[in-house]
């Protein structure tokens, strides 16, 4: 009976053998080997193209103090202007891109500070071109126009001279 439980046991081990060579032969194994890369991005978005100034009436940009609208040298993130609106009507008018030369698309917002209400009294100060939250997608620009106007419908103009910094910022955050 040993001899018999023996010979049973080798054969359920045989089995058991051929079953898991079985199993290995229909049975595989895949895998996803990959390597992901992230290529580099770039954020540059600034003035360039200042173009179009257009003087109408008698509006003073080159004496003693004053300068013609230009993209600062040092920083390509700035434009500045010192104008003197000397008649009712008088209006500074030019053009000027931002572009985005990154590889991200940037939206776009702008604000307006220092128009204080004596400013607005005698002064009109519109900057058009960008909408709220505009898309400037990658190597594409918008272009400005800042107009800035001593009002025709005034009834006087002030006893001093008024001084105005306007600021127009044009904020760009990534989309």
């Amino acid at each position: 009976m040993k001899k018999k439980n023996r010979i049973r046991l080798f054969f359920v081990l045989v089995v058991f053998a051929f079953i898991g060579l079985g199993y290995s032969m229909v049975n595989s194994s895949l895998e996803f080997i990959g390597d992901g890369r992230i290529s580099k991005a770039s954020w540059d978005v600034h003035f360039t193209n200042l173009s179009n100034i257009n003087k109408i009436g008698t509006v003073d940009d080159s004496s003693t103090g004053l300068y013609a609208a230009n993209i600062d040298s040092n920083d390509n993130k700035i434009v500045s202007f010192s104008i003197l609106l000397n008649n009712l009507g008088d209006k500074y008018i030019f053009n000027v891109d931002v572009k985005n030369y990154g590889t991200l698309p940037a939206k776009a917002n702008m604000s307006i500070s220092g128009l204080d209400s004596n400013v607005r009294d005698y002064i009109t100060y519109t900057v058009t071109g960008i909408g709220e939250n505009e898309v400037i997608e990658p190597l594409q620009s918008k272009t400005l126009t800042i107009t800035i106007e001593l009002k025709s419908n005034i009834e006087y103009l002030p006893s001093e001279p008024i001084s105005a910094n306007i600021v127009t910022t044009v904020n760009a955050v990534q989309n």
